[in-house]
Formats: C-alpha cells, sequence, structure tokens
C-alpha cells in the first residue's frame, strides 16, 4: 500500500508512493500502471487490464501525463529488481480534471 496522489493539471496526475521492500532483492526502480476505469469513457464497457504507464529509478513519485480529461483512472505501483517486477500495491482509483 502507500500509494497517494491527485490530479496536478489537465491530463496529468501526480503520484508518490514508500519505498517498497524488494524482499531481499535491492529495488532499482518502479513501473507505474493504469487503467481507465468503465463508464468514465463511453466506448468502453469492461475495464481494461492495467498497462505501464511510465518507469521511474529509485525515487518514490512520478507525474503521469497525456491522460485523457474528466476521466477516472486506477494506479498502482511495483517495485522492480533483478528479478523483475514485484507484486503491484493496491490499486488508487483518481479523476483527471476536466478540459477548460
Amino acid at each position: 500500500g502507500g500509494l497517494s496522489g491527485g490530479a496536478s493539471g489537465q491530463g496529468c496526475v501526480s503520484l508518490s508512493w514508500r519505498p517498497a521492500d524488494g524482499q531481499g532483492a535491492k529495488v532499482s526502480g518502479y513501473v507505474v500502471e493504469a487503467r481507465h476505469l468503465p463508464g468514465s469513457c463511453p466506448e468502453s464497457a469492461a475495464a481494461p487490464e492495467f498497462a505501464v504507464v511510465q518507469r521511474v529509478g529509485a525515487s518514490e513519485s512520478a507525474e503521469v501525463r497525456g491522460l485523457a480529461p474528466a476521466t477516472e483512472y486506477e494506479f498502482r505501483v511495483a517495485a522492480v529488481s533483478h528479478v523483475g517486477a514485484g507484486q503491484p500495491c493496491a490499486p488508487l482509483q483518481l479523476r483527471t480534471v476536466a478540459a477548460p
């Protein structure tokens, strides 16, 4: 857990999280995954799979850009080590800002 964030502008969200425990492996970075939620986009009936939207180094924050305005998204973060990506955290639901 420990994922938090909010809209930081049109089509942008800022996320931050607590450092992950790599279960004995050194954490080299994080992957940020996102998906839009059903009902927030007219053409989608079911929630899509999570997709990687950003890879970050050993920092515990990210700004995700290029999102659709006024849309509900779920975000999650997974730590990456030399053995690959770990289990993602519990998803955080955020709504992007509407276009002016």
